[in-house]
């Protein structure tokens, strides 16, 4: 997917700076997690696939460190810069729902979660947000308010 921020105030609020993994495509616009490991940040795709939604949506929201602010490509062998957004309100593509103000949001499963894309869930375990807008039918893109689970409480 091509760069796409979905701001809609000026970004750079609330940011933190980590390093990308090298010679990984990292969009702007990507929901990024902590690998501990390799000590950097890679976009959701990269994220292992535990076999269902809910296990992986679970396991990646409690490594979601914000919506990527800078770019990585994928031929780039050195790590660049990562500039994340760790608290801020989008409009965020999501799949076709009802959505209400409270909902909680998880990047979108299909086998692998997205880089770019939301949808509701109902346990707070697995959200990396919530709605911030009543939606009257079922929209293609959602205001959320994400929040890094790395700096929640901080």
């Amino acid at each position: 997917m091509a760069d796409t921020f979905f701001t809609q105030w000026e970004p750079g609020f609330i940011n933190a700076e980590f390093d990308h993994d090298a010679s990984l495509l990292a969009e702007i616009g990507d929901l990024m997690w902590v690998d501990a490991a390799e000590n950097n940040l890679k976009p959701a795709t990269s994220f292992a696939d535990l076999g269902s939604a809910a296990l992986t949506q679970r396991a990646f929201a409690s490594r979601f460190a914000g919506v990527a602010n800078s770019k990585q490509l994928s031929t780039d062998t050195t790590a660049r810069n990562c500039r994340v957004v760790i608290d801020h309100v989008y409009d965020f593509t999501c799949t076709s729902d009802t959505y209400t103000v409270g909902d909680y949001v998880a990047p979108t499963y299909s086998a692998g979660l997205a880089d770019q894309s939301l949808e509701k869930v109902t346990d707070p375990t697995r959200a990396i947000g919530r709605v911030v807008k009543r939606y009257g039918s079922a929209p293609t893109k959602v205001k959320v308010r994400l929040i890094s689970s790395i700096f929640r409480g901080v």
